[in-house]
């Protein structure tokens, strides 16, 4: 499997061959919970909800993936899709995301695949995972363990931050999932050169998942 940056980088290049133009100044600064207005009582309750441990946690969230006609696009990898992302998922005004319906599924259907993809250290935990959702449980025991993986939680809050910070500020947003079809074929074995699509249907599909599009 290519890595995930390579899979990125193979995204904006299709996407520039439709038109989209990359420009990384126009990404919007990291989200923060200052950013998110109403919807940071929101963020702090799903933190609640996925046993966050801290009364003031520090939530940083890494910056967007890419920008490109001016529409912020975040690629999600195998590691999104789980029980966790679901709960993300689930509040009243997640409703508004054009890609609830799919990713909601998508962390139904697959979660095993989310546990081989990540249940290796780097993605199972990390020490800011676990000063904000407590020490993991242990790899051998999956999802069996009341714990379970630390950092399995504090990816599907950051998500959740993106997407709130998209609709709190009215950001032009589009996930796009490895486990998308475009064509007849996954978005994930597009991207690792196992299939093709049309750079066009790849820009349709950008224009049905962009929030505030």
């Amino acid at each position: 499997m290519v890595s995930n940056g390579e899979r990125g980088r193979a995204l904006i290049r299709l996407l520039e061959s439709a038109g989209l133009t990359s420009i990384p100044t126009d990404r919007p600064p990291s989200p923060r919970r200052e950013h998110l207005k109403a919807l940071a009582h929101e963020i702090d309750l799903l933190y609640e909800q996925l046993g966050g441990v801290q009364l003031k946690p520090r939530l940083a969230p890494r910056s967007w993936d890419a920008c490109l006609g001016g529409i912020v696009v975040e690629l999600d990898e195998e590691q999104h899709f789980n029980r966790f992302r679901g709960v993300t998922l689930a509040p009243a005004w997640a409703a508004a995301l054009p890609w609830q319906g799919a990713y909601r599924s998508y962390c139904d259907a697959f979660e095993d695949v989310c546990m081989k993809a990540a249940s290796h250290q780097k993605f199972w935990t990390n020490p800011s995972s676990e000063i904000q959702f407590g020490k993991s449980g242990p790899r051998e025991t999956g999802l069996g363990h009341p714990v379970g993986p630390a950092r399995w939680r504090q990816r599907a809050l950051y998500d959740a931050m993106r997407d709130g910070y998209a609709v709190a500020l009215g950001t032009r947003l589009a996930r796009l999932s490895v486990h998308d079809v475009v064509d007849g074929n996954s978005l994930g074995d597009v991207l690792q050169g196992r299939a093709t699509c049309s750079a066009n249907s790849l820009r349709e599909l950008v224009v049905l998942r962009t929030l505030h599009g």
